[in-house]
């Protein structure tokens, strides 16, 4: 079994962005809940990615702003803020 290597790319704050479908521009969910791609139409997977990802807006202004912050979930350690 082969190891998935994630691959971060960092916004223009400096921050890590995990570069794949669930971080995509690209990424809608239909009404159904389902990920799918906008580009090819297919449902894709949080761990999913391809040669035409592009950071989504929200995460490009990710710590832009001081209007709140983003915490670890288990830890609930400020991460972003």
């Amino acid at each position: 079994m082969g190891v998935k290597r994630i691959t971060t790319v960092r916004n223009p704050q400096g921050f890590e962005v995990k570069k794949c479908c669930a971080s995509c521009l690209f990424k809608m969910v239909n009404h159904e809940s389902v990920r799918i791609c906008t580009k090819t139409n297919v449902r894709v997977k949080q761990h999913s990615k391809c040669k035409r990802w592009k950071m989504n807006d929200m995460l490009k202004m990710a710590g832009y702003k001081s209007d709140g912050v983003v915490r670890d979930r288990l830890t609930k350690e400020v991460v972003i803020g």
